[in-house]
Order: C-alpha cells, then sequence, then structure tokens
C-alpha cells in the first residue's frame, strides 16, 4: 500500500534527480570546448613570421602565437618558458640559463639549446641587436647534471636580461632559421598550416604536444580586410567571433550579438617613414619640417573610436620617465617651419618656388593609413608643399620599402619592450641606422635632432567579442605597461551565442 510517506520520499527523489540533471547539463554548458574553432581579424596584412624583423602588429601577434620565448611576464614577475628557472646570476658576466627539457618543435623535433643560440645570435647581429643589452657572445654548454644550458657572457652585468629574453624579439625558431610561411617551425602553441592571400586569411592549428598544454581551441582563422565595412560584415554575419572594428562600424545600431569589448593601452605607433627617392628625404631638417608642419590634432579621431594620443615621441606617454604633455604637436609649428625652410631653400630652390612634389606611399590593407596621408597631404600643401598619394598591396608596399623608391610612407611600429631606450632604438631601426649612443637622455637627444621617423600618434587597440567568447585578454606585460596583442591560448567557447 503507498502510504503519504512513500509519496512524499518519491517526491523528493524525482525533484534530487531533476535537480541533478538540470546541474549537471549547467555545468556541462559552463565548460570549456575542446577542438573548437573561432575566426578573428588582424589589423593589416601580414608579411613576416621572422621574430627578428617583427614591426607591424599582425606580425607580433602571429609571431607571439608560433613561437616561444625563455622567459614570459606575469604581472610584475618574470617566470620561465622555454628556460627550466630563473638565470643563475653567480657570476655576473657570465649568466647561465637551464633549458626546459622535453620541448617539442612543431614538426616533433626535440628544442636544443644550439636553436636558441643560432636565434638570439641572429637576433645580435641584426639592427635590432640593443635587445641583447650587455651580451658580447652566447654559447651552449651541457652541465654536469646533463641539462643543456646557454651561457651569456656579458660586458657588464645586467638585471634586466631576463626581461628582455621574454621580448618576442627574442622568440626561438629551429636552428635560428629566418622562418618562412612555408617553413615556420616555431615550439609555439599554433603553428601555420595556410597563409591565403585570395581568401585574406591566416589558418593556424593547435599544437597537439605544446609543453605548456594544448590550447581549447583547434583552430583559428585570422582574416585582414582593406575596408571597415567587410569586416563589420564579417562579424554581422556571425562568421567571426572577434573584431577590432566590426561590431561598431554600423552607427546607431547594436550588433546582432550580444557583444562585449576589451582595450589596450596606447602603444601602436602610426609614424611617418623616409624613403630616397631625392636627397631631400634625407635631410634631417626636412623631417623636421614634415613633423612641424602636420597638425595631430587632426587625428585624434581616426580609427573606430580606440583611444588615439597624439604624440611627438616614439615613446608612449605612459614609459616615458617624465610625463609629456599630450597638446604636443597637436597643431602646426608655423615659426619652425618658416625657419627651417629658409635653412634649405639655398640648397632646394623647389621650397620656396612651390614646385616640390613628394610621393607618399600608403598600405591598403590598413584602412586608416589612406586617411592619415591624406592629412599629412593636406598639413604639407599649406606650406607650398604638393603630395601625391600611392595607395599599395602590402607585398607591392613592402617592396618599395625594401628599395627606398618614395618619399614618405605611413608606417607602424609596434614595439614590444618595456624600456623607451630600446623604443627609440627601434625607431632608428626601421629608418636603417644604428645607433652607439647609451644613455636615454642621449638617445632622446638624437632623435629630435635627426628625426629617422616622423611620430604622429599611438593608439590602443579596441577588440570586440561575441559573449560565448571567454579568455579574451590582452597579452602580459611588464608591470603597468600592457599588452598590445591578444594571447589566443585561453581562449575558448562556452554555450551558444546570444542575439542582441
Amino acid at each position: 500500500m503507498v502510504t503519504k510517506l512513500t509519496l512524499a520520499i518519491a517526491t523528493l527523489a524525482m525533484m534530487w534527480a531533476a535537480m541533478w540533471t538540470a546541474s549537471g547539463d549547467a555545468s556541462a554548458e559552463g565548460r570549456p570546448k575542446y577542438g573548437s574553432s573561432i575566426t578573428g581579424t588582424l589589423l593589416e596584412e601580414p608579411l613576416s613570421l621572422d621574430p627578428v624583423s617583427v614591426r607591424t602588429h599582425s606580425d607580433l601577434v602571429l609571431v607571439s602565437m608560433v613561437f616561444d620565448t625563455l622567459y614570459r611576464i606575469k604581472g610584475d614577475v618574470v617566470v620561465p618558458h622555454l628556460a627550466s628557472a630563473l638565470p643563475d646570476e653567480s657570476d655576473p658576466l657570465h649568466v647561465r640559463i637551464s633549458l626546459r627539457p622535453g620541448v617539442l618543435f612543431s614538426n616533433g623535433r626535440k628544442l636544443k639549446a644550439d636553436d636558441v643560440v643560432r636565434s638570439l645570435e641572429r637576433l645580435r647581429r641584426s639592427n635590432r641587436y640593443f635587445y641583447m643589452g650587455a651580451v658580447v657572445s652566447i654559447e651552449s654548454v651541457v652541465a654536469d647534471t646533463g641539462v643543456e644550458e646557454i651561457v651569456f657572457t656579458l660586458r657588464r652585468a645586467d638585471p634586466r636580461l631576463s626581461i628582455r629574453l621574454s621580448d618576442v624579439h627574442t622568440s626561438v625558431s629551429a636552428q635560428g632559421r629566418v622562418p618562412t610561411w612555408r617553413r615556420a617551425i616555431g615550439t609555439g602553441p599554433f603553428h601555420v598550416v595556410e597563409r591565403s592571400s585570395a581568401r585574406r586569411e591566416v589558418r593556424l592549428k593547435a599544437s597537439e604536444k605544446h609543453f605548456a598544454g594544448r590550447t581549447y581551441l583547434d583552430e583559428l582563422k585570422l582574416r585582414w580586410h582593406d575596408d571597415k565595412s567587410s569586416e563589420a560584415r564579417q562579424y554581422e554575419s556571425g562568421s567571426a567571433q572577434l573584431s577590432s572594428r566590426g561590431s561598431i562600424a554600423f552607427a546607431g545600431h547594436q550588433p546582432k550579438y550580444r557583444t562585449k569589448n576589451i582595450q589596450s593601452r596606447a602603444r601602436i605607433l602610426t609614424y611617418l617613414g623616409f624613403g630616397k627617392a631625392q636627397p631631400l628625404d634625407q635631410e634631417a631638417e626636412f623631417r623636421a619640417i614634415v613633423s612641424a608642419a602636420i597638425g595631430r590634432a587632426g587625428m585624434m579621431k581616426m580609427g573606430s573610436g580606440e583611444e588615439i594620443v597624439p604624440s611627438t615621441s616614439p615613446v608612449p606617454t605612459e614609459t616615458q620617465r617624465r610625463r609629456v604633455s599630450r597638446k604636443a604637436g597637436l597643431t602646426p609649428d608655423l615659426q619652425r617651419v618658416t625657419t627651417l625652410m629658409k635653412s634649405l631653400i639655398p640648397r632646394y630652390p623647389a621650397l620656396k618656388l612651390g614646385s616640390l612634389s613628394l610621393e607618399l606611399i600608403v598600405n591598403s590593407s590598413r584602412p586608416d593609413d589612406a586617411a592619415i596621408g591624406a592629412k599629412v597631404a593636406a598639413a604639407l600643401f599649406a606650406f607650398g608643399i604638393r603630395t601625391r598619394i600611392v595607395s599599395l598591396s602590402a607585398s607591392a608596399f613592402a617592396r618599395r620599402l625594401r628599395t627606398g623608391a618614395y618619399d614618405i610612407y605611413v608606417g607602424q611600429l609596434v614595439d614590444s619592450s618595456v624600456f623607451a631606450s630600446d623604443t627609440l632604438r627601434a625607431a632608428f631601426a626601421v629608418s636603417g641606422q644604428r645607433v652607439v649612443a647609451n644613455s636615454l637622455a642621449s638617445l632622446k637627444t638624437r632623435f629630435e635632432r635627426d628625426y629617422p621617423i616622423v611620430p604622429l600618434f599611438h593608439r590602443s587597440l579596441r577588440v570586440h567579442y561575441r559573449g560565448d567568447l571567454q579568455g579574451v585578454r590582452f597579452a602580459p606585460h611588464f608591470g603597468a605597461v600592457g599588452g598590445t596583442w591578444l594571447g589566443f591560448d585561453d581562449i575558448h567557447l562556452i554555450g551558444e551565442p546570444e542575439k542582441n
């Protein structure tokens, strides 16, 4: 016979079972999904996977995913990555670093200390030599314990060495070779499967045996766009989960899917570089004229809502020891332009006659650069200098940069160093110059005298992403200096996208 007690127990059992099932389903929905694929965007077409020559934001993003460094930064702390421990500095002029055992390249070969040595020696011989600081030589040895070590011989003690060895430029490639798109062998969490110019896409796959653990994502597609509307359509249609511009390109309405966004610090430098089409391009006074003629206030609304900080220095405001006014260079300096032109007119009469004509080249895969070039052209026209803007594909743009067959170009420099002195050296490096000055003060003086490039502004990266995407954050950087690129190691999907 069924009693009231029996019914009560049965009812409680059914309720308990229902709650168990519901909680089980909820926890399943809340767990990260492995093996998923997402699509995002790049700020421009990537051209190089070589850590040594990283210059643009897209290059930095891809290099940071395909290759690893000896150390990484977490908050204010340097932590071992390819290294197994912090440097042994018992002898400050002969620093020893033990290599983490068992690390594999994407082709299955074991990482050796010699790979590290060759990679860093190639960097030391490049125009980015300054990332190696006081290093005189690097060699690989095998300790008595059988552990492979890298020994750095220094000309002076360098307490910054481990920080420098966390910089993306110090990434390790197989045998230290220059990576290509077809042969990009690194130890990173992803490896390149394909780069398609036709589809404007780089496709990456997760490395199954990455020593830090496999990523949640199985595949990652990163695309570039020649105009903001195509990126917006991709995001709105649901064919991309991440966008640098998409969700705010349609003014006055919400994106189709529930969207979140994060913004980096303003550390991506837009600048003007100079070629060799005519002797005037190599005159420091002429480059100073260009800088003084430009009113940077008109560039504060460039982009798609990210922070724009006008600057006459390549060093981001936040990393300068002495804060500079954000009003610097906002308006043209008529008196300085007039003074400098008077000193150049005897050698270049075209400046006085108003017959000087310049070619300014821009990269078509960065949609904002043509508008930036137009503002530069308008500023120079006010002083009698005519400028013809030529928009080139990314590959054609890179070829012209190598030849120097132009007058001015709009460039981008993402310097990942936390040291202002290295950022200044990087500004000289992109102009093909190698500076001997060591102190920060002397580097600033040299920059203000030579104008190897003309800084325009620093911008942040504003990333929009769907609500079902979790773990979206910028790669860590040292101390208060925020990273400017996404780290995809922890990104994962949870649940289904919600529509607005």
